[in-house]
């Protein structure tokens, strides 16, 4: 009987360990089927690989920011111009960990001599509660690294210790939160990533209205005591500080915006004098109005770069590139004289549109 007992109980204990492997699996599987489409609307997955199949030293500089930066830099256009190969990683209002973090990952993957950074969260408030929810898991996307990542949201406790973050650790969990809400497009990939656009991702986005230059608040000065998020700031110090170490050159800018962005952009020029690093504000008068942008159709909102827009800025950048960098123009690279061709007849078949999504 005891034998008979304890066949039972081990039988048991294996269908017990057996469910619990294949519930394990199932919420696995749903945990990778709930990662939320801005991993397809902004070709996150697709341009994770191709970054990963690049080898070090093929990447010159990285371009790296907010949503201004991956809707407004052409990595293509600019090497054209410059001779300089980019790539652009930036994410939708990219925390300033998420920046840190991802740089000290490609920088030390890739081994590029330069960094184009926005430090576009610079007094903003970067908690996981306040933050809007697209913001931390497509940069978590990108980073695509499991222990980075908790090295991420570790290091970001450190600033906001009441903040959970296991809805950032866990798609499925995330996604449960907003049920009523889940929509076609968190599901399906919209369009396939094309290599040419090396990053950019500024095609599909619909442009609702007509933005006017009209509207443009102008400055010519900046403040002399702005606003500051010492927590934010904490974030770029650290990052600065390891791309000194690595000996990359680094090069701040602020994109063209038509909004207030005086605080901010205050804050910037005083942390670049306070690093010694040039910085460049597109947004300040009169640099704005000298890049050609029409009253109407180079935005697609009052802080976004349409089509036709990005690619004049990108222009524009390349002077401010070539004057700040020595580079080789017109490097006849194979690969990327092919991939100027596919960009010419993407911008000519897209620069009527102004088809470029943004949620």
């Amino acid at each position: 009987m005891k034998i008979i007992a304890q066949t039972k109980m081990l039988k048991q204990l294996l269908a017990s360990l057996a469910f619990l492997f294949v519930l394990t699996i199932i919420l696995l599987r749903a945990n990778t089927i709930f990662t939320r489409s801005f991993n397809h609307n902004w070709y996150i997955d697709q341009r994770r690989e191709q970054l990963d199949n690049l080898e070090p030293g093929q990447i010159d500089i990285l371009y790296i920011g907010g949503s201004k930066v991956s809707v407004g830099i052409i990595p293509i256009e600019i090497w054209k111009n410059t001779g300089l190969k980019g790539i652009n990683i930036a994410t939708n209002t990219q925390p300033p960990v998420a920046t840190k973090f991802l740089l000290k990952k490609y920088v030390l993957e890739l081994e590029p001599k330069y960094v184009l950074l926005e430090l576009a969260g610079i007094i903003s408030d970067a908690s996981l509660e306040k933050s809007a929810a697209y913001r931390y898991p497509i940069a978590i996307q990108l980073l695509n690294d499991r222990k980075t990542t908790k090295m991420l949201l570790d290091d970001l406790a450190k600033d906001y210790p009441n903040d959970s973050s296991l809805e950032y650790r866990y798609p499925l969990y995330r996604d449960h939160a907003r049920w009523k809400s889940l929509r076609q497009r968190d599901f399906v990939f919209e369009k396939q990533y094309n290599d040419f656009l090396l990053g950019f991702v500024n095609e599909y986005s619909i442009k609702d209205k007509d933005i006017s230059l009209q509207d443009k608040v102008h400055y010519s000065h900046y403040a002399k005591d702005p606003k500051s998020n010492s927590y934010s700031e904490r974030h770029y110090q650290e990052l600065v500080d390891f791309l000194n170490d690595q000996n990359i050159e680094i090069i701040l800018i602020s994109m063209p915006d038509i909004r207030d962005s005086t605080e901010r952009n205050s804050r910037i020029k005083i942390f670049a004098e306070n690093n010694c690093l040039p910085y460049v504000d597109f947004s300040i008068d009169p640099i704005f109005e000298n890049l050609g942008f029409e009253n109407k159709g180079d935005f697609y909102d009052t802080g976004h770069l349409s089509l036709t827009g990005a690619l004049k800025f990108s222009n524009k950048l390349s002077v401010t590139l070539n004057d700040l960098i020595d580079a080789e123009t017109g490097v006849e690279d194979p690969v990327y004289v092919a991939y100027y061709e596919d960009f010419v007849k993407y911008f000519d078949q897209n620069k009527e549109k102004y088809t470029v999504y943004y949620d």
